[in-house]
């Protein structure tokens, strides 16, 4: 055959050559970041007063870690952890120092520094140096699950220098060693009267007895049926393997979990459906001997997502919306049931069209003058908001004008968190609460007051209903308030506010509660130029103080760090404008050593006084490469935006896609900065006249919020104008 490319006689397997063909490539002079030293020694009294020395690596799942030398005023040395999301905001584990120096007559009694770091298989492992009394330097190992909760390798020091005479009589240097075949093999540079050499030496490795590997939490992006857990294994005599299984409701592991319980091989995970997942494989070894676990795989079924909201009247002065995107190629077949404070469901049938925009306004489709919450169950995986207008008289006979909107939970919990609040005059703040069990439920409201005790109340919420708590009444005026719902049931909370803001910005706004506290808040929207005013609010219901490090990020420039200590269960806020010292658009992300939460208000006054309002959003706790928001209009009266935040160090890519009302979607394509905040005019981007939601899709994680700001019922006296913003949806 005259070319052997396309056939063979003896062999049908095809060879494939790993990895991407490209040049080589050097270094070009580099430039040094404008906010230098981004890890500095610490202050006076430090364990690191003296010395910071490490190298910064990436770190498992994003972000850089470095373990890192210190030495204290008298010099003594240790070593301590600190972590950056960008490597420029770096922040240091309170626990500091990890690891310290040894007692009297030890091989590391006046110095202990990080040679080398490594992650294999699940662990950190780290190579110290040692120096004793005398200034001979020996190599010990240390390992970690996590990096931060460190143990010596019993057999330390693995590494000493040679009695004189001898080449390396002084001390050595060890490196990372590598196993070759059932041996461990390391290179190491001697130190002696002589000019150094490198020697090599090898060991015997040998086995903990026990050692058990916790898999990060997976998300399924909706409640799913977990199905069967696969693995292959190699087990010799005396060593065993174990994995088990755990499922929840919400990101962080609590009480709400189910148990841990061990699943066989080709087993079916146990319980109902549920989003979240996480596992643990349990060896045994023996000896020299170890057990391997590879190829695990756990196989689930999403099932049709649900949404749930809490809040909605159609009363006088009130118009509610539900605005629905199908990005499908089929038709999603909804059922929107409602409930009211009687206690009897309502349920409705729509069809949300194939790739498109649905619209239902509840004054309608429900009927007038009813509190109501409600749910969406879909055939097909979509998005779901609520936008409200409102014309608002409440306790005191207001007249204050303006809209909020809320993206949909796709849960239930029996605990919901809230950052911001205030009781005082010319604020009036709600709770509303959904319980679509068969079963009343009991819920424990505490409210987090600045400068005083936590207060705590209690409430019943009837069957299948929804119930209204009024905050000024059941925590007292005058208090700047965070809250913490938690219930017998699971429950659906939101907490909507209206506001006459300094005495002439009248509005609302609107929150979903977190169902979790997380370590770690990003804020995509954000602005402190005139006509602007933003706080950010954070809650720590933890009986210890949290320390807070927060980032801003502008359009052009380096971000802005900023560090807060929030007292131990209580209710703080940041006047973002005042914090950052800057007139920008801004995002945030704040790293807290505790779990805490944050949201983010912000008022305005636009058109010398022709558009105010105001407001507000709760934090996501990770960036990621999809977001999806229902609600969007660029008619006449609505200005629409959408707001980027791309924290990491690689530019982003996005692909825009709009769906509209009948019509073919409108894909648009846009680069975000490394380490910048973005701003994209919807009305501009897609065009006008259009009810639309929309997907942005990233080559690089990113978060994502659309503000909008409006001029409901048109230009004329008697409108309803304002803003409102959603944090956006992401899978």
């Amino acid at each position: 055959m005259d070319d052997a490319r396309y056939s063979s006689s003896y062999r049908t397997d095809t060879r494939s050559v790993p990895g991407t063909i490209r040049l080589s490539y050097l270094s070009n002079p580099f430039a040094k970041d404008s906010s230098n030293p981004v890890l500095a020694p610490g202050g006076a009294g430090a364990w690191d007063q003296g010395l910071a020395f490490g190298y910064p690596r990436t770190r498992e799942g994003g972000g850089y870690e470095v373990l890192y030398r210190g030495a204290d005023a008298g010099g003594t040395d240790a070593v301590g952890y600190a972590f950056s999301p960008d490597g420029i905001a770096w922040a240091k584990h309170p626990a500091n120092p990890i690891i310290l120096t040894g007692g009297v007559d030890s091989w590391n009694e006046r110095a202990v520094g990080v040679n080398t770091l490594s992650f294999d298989g699940g662990i950190y492992k780290m190579v110290v140096l040692g120096e004793d009394a005398l200034g001979h330097t020996s190599a010990g190992e240390y390992w970690s699950d996590n990096g931060l909760a460190w143990f010596i390798n019993t057999t330390n020091p693995v590494l000493t220098r040679t009695m004189p005479p001898a080449w390396d009589d002084v001390g050595v240097s060890m490196n990372t060693p590598q196993l070759e075949g059932d041996t461990l093999r390391a290179f190491y540079i001697g130190i002696g009267h002589d000019a150094p050499a490198i020697g090599t030496a090898t060991a015997a490795p040998f086995y903990n007895a026990i050692g058990n590997l916790v898999s990060s939490v997976f998300d399924a992006g909706s409640p799913a049926q977990w199905s069967t857990v696969t693995w292959d294994e190699a087990v010799p005599p005396g060593c065993a393997v174990e994995v088990r299984v755990r499922t929840g409701d919400v990101p962080v592991p609590d009480g709400s979990w189910s148990a841990w319980t061990p699943v066989a091989d080709g087993a079916a995970v146990p319980g109902g459906p549920t989003r979240y997942l996480q596992y643990e494989v349990r060896l045994t070894g023996a000896g020299a001997s170890t057990p391997e676990v590879s190829n695990l795989a756990i196989d689930f079924e999403a099932i049709p997502t649900t949404w749930y909201f809490a809040e909605g009247y159609t009363g006088a002065g009130f118009d509610k919306w539900i605005s629905i995107q199908n990005p499908n190629p089929a038709d999603a077949n909804l059922t929107v049931t409602y409930f009211t404070p009687s206690g009897v469901p309502e349920p409705r049938a729509h069809t949300a069209p194939a790739n498109s925009r649905y619209t239902i306004y509840v004054n309608h489709d429900l009927g007038p003058d009813l509190d109501n919450s409600f749910m969406v169950q879909s055939d097909q995986r979509v998005i779901v908001e609520r936008p409200m207008y409102f014309r608002y008289s409440g306790w005191g006979g207001h007249d204050w004008r303006g809209g909020h909107d809320a993206m949909g939970s796709t849960q239930l919990s029996r605990r919901w968190y809230f950052a911001e609040g205030y009781t005082a005059e010319d604020f009036e703040e709600w709770l509303t609460v959904q319980n679509p069990n068969p079963e009343w439920a009991v819920i424990d409201v505490t409210y987090f007051v600045k400068g005083g005790d936590p207060i705590r109340k209690q409430h019943r919420v009837r069957p299948l209903s929804r119930y209204t708590i009024f905050v000024n009444q059941d925590a007292g005026p005058g208090l700047e308030v965070s809250v913490a719902v938690e219930a017998d049931q699971p429950v659906l909370a939101e907490r909507p506010m209206y506001f006459n803001y300094q005495g002439h910005i009248d509005g609302g706004h609107i929150v979903m509660g977190s169902p979790y506290l997380s370590q770690d808040w990003y804020l995509a929207e954000g602005a402190t130029f005139d006509p602007f005013t933003e706080y950010i609010t954070v809650q720590n219901p933890n009986p210890t103080p949290a320390a807070v490090a927060l980032s801003y990020y502008r359009p052009d420039g380096a971000p802005i760090t900023r560090n807060h200590n929030i007292p131990a269960n209580s209710r703080y806020t940041i006047n973002a404008g005042s914090d950052s010292g800057v007139a920008s658009d801004l995002s945030a992300y704040l790293h807290s050593n505790l779990p805490i939460l944050v949201e983010r208000p912000m008022y305005f006054d636009m058109l010398y006084g022709g558009l105010p309002g105001g407001h507000c959003a709760k934090g996501v706790n990770s960036p990621s490469s999809d977001w999806y928001f229902g609600e969007g209009y660029t008619g006449p009266g609505f200005d629409e935006w959408l707001t980027v935040q791309n924290p990491g160090a690689t530019a982003a890519d996005l692909t825009v896609t709009y769906y509209v009302k009948d019509g073919t979607p409108i894909v648009r394509n846009r680069t975000v900065n490394p380490q910048s905040r973005d701003t994209i005019n919807v009305k501009t981007d897609a065009r006008e006249n259009l009810e639309v939601s929309v997907h942005v899709h990233s080559d690089q994680p990113v978060i994502c919020e659309r503000p909008m700001y409006f001029f409901y019922q048109g230009y004329h006296v008697y409108n309803w104008p304002g803003g409102h913003d959603s944090q956006g949806f992401a899978p």
